[in-house]
Formats: C-alpha cells, structure tokens, sequence
C-alpha cells in the first residue's frame, strides 16, 4: 500500500530536546528522585494531568512549588522549559518538501507551557509557518488525550478518514511505536535524525 499520510511527533523528531535538562533541573529545585519523576518513559501523573488538560498552569506549577524547596514560579517554569532545544531549518524544509505528495500530521503529548516557550523561542512568523505545513496539529493538552492511549490516533484517523496501512507515524518512543501498530499504522521508531529517512526528497 503507497503512503498517503504522514504523522509526525514533535519532540524528538522534529524539536531538538533533552529530557536530562529538566532532569537535572528539577533535581536543583530539590525535587526528590527527579528522574523517577520526569522522564521519557516514565512520569509523575502530575504531568499527564497537565498534558491532558486536566489541570491548570497555576495548578501545575502549584503542585512543582510544593514538591520542590518552595520554588518560585519563574524558576519551575525555566527548569520544565529546559528540555526544549530548537527546530532545524533542515527539517523545516523537508517537510515542505513531503507536503507536495503527502497530507502532513503533527501529533504531539505538550502543554501549554512548553507551546508558549516555543513560539517565544521561534518567534511568532516562524512558529506559524511552521504551525500551518500541516494539514492538522494534534495538540494533547487541546484534544485531551496523550500517546500512547489509542483514543489520540483514532481521533485523527477517524477525523482525516485516514487509512491505518497508508499511514505513516513517526515517534522516538518506542511505547507510542507499539500502541500506533496495535491499530495497523505503519510507524517508524525514530533513532536518528528524521531528515535520513527522506534522502531522496531532501537531496
């Protein structure tokens, strides 16, 4: 079957990140065992609650300050902001290039704070260029629903009228890969830099 559609994480695919970051950030903040707290495979349910829209900013970062040694709300803020690195232009321009042949998803387990942290970061033209290459972003903390629960790909195969073995889902975790392949998406566990997987479109 030809691939008709592509869904893209953001984090790790398309975002430069680095969970150790906020890791280590948060243990200075004297969050207790912090790499049991935040990780990529693992995480405090505070964070899912967050991610899911299930609790408020204010809730979020009331939670961090009682958990850590009474930190201020700047300080939490910077240190779960931490992870975020940057967007290559090099990918960019690949996924310009995918979207004359293929319908272009980004589906994303984010929230509020980290979203505003990136258009700050980008800026406000190049997060909406960036924002508007896709046919739809997929947005947990807008949706209400975080990979790897099956109802987050459901919703866009079912909104788009996406066919499973014509879709291609790209993520770095591998938790996320085996949940999309439960419901027969043709999905790719990302360990290299995404633009490798195209070289005949980006060359």
């Amino acid at each position: 079957m030809k691939i008709q559609s592509i869904i893209f994480d953001l984090g790790g695919v398309l975002l430069n990140i680095d969970y150790q970051r906020t890791i280590k950030a948060f243990k200075l903040l004297g969050i207790k065992e912090s790499n049991d707290f935040y990780s990529q495979k693992h995480q405090h349910n505070l964070f899912n609650l967050l991610e899911t829209g299930n609790i408020s900013e204010t809730e979020f970062l009331s939670k961090i300050h009682e958990l850590s040694n009474n930190s201020e709300k700047d300080a939490i803020i910077k240190s779960w902001n931490a992870l975020i690195l940057d967007l290559p232009q090099n990918r960019i321009s690949m996924l310009h290039d995918l979207k004359k042949t293929f319908n272009l998803y980004l589906l994303s387990n984010t929230n509020s704070i980290h979203i505003d942290y990136i258009k700050n970061k980008l800026g406000k033209e190049k997060y909406n260029n960036f924002y508007s290459i896709f046919n739809k972003v997929y947005y947990s903390h807008k949706i209400g629903v975080r990979k790897p629960n099956p109802k987050a790909f459901e919703l866009i195969l079912d909104e788009q009228n996406l066919t499973p073995n014509k879709t291609l889902f790209i993520d770095d975790s591998k938790q996320h890969i085996i949940a999309a392949k439960r419901l027969r998406i043709i999905s790719h566990h990302l360990k290299d830099d995404v633009t490798k997987l195209f070289p005949d479109i980006i060359q």
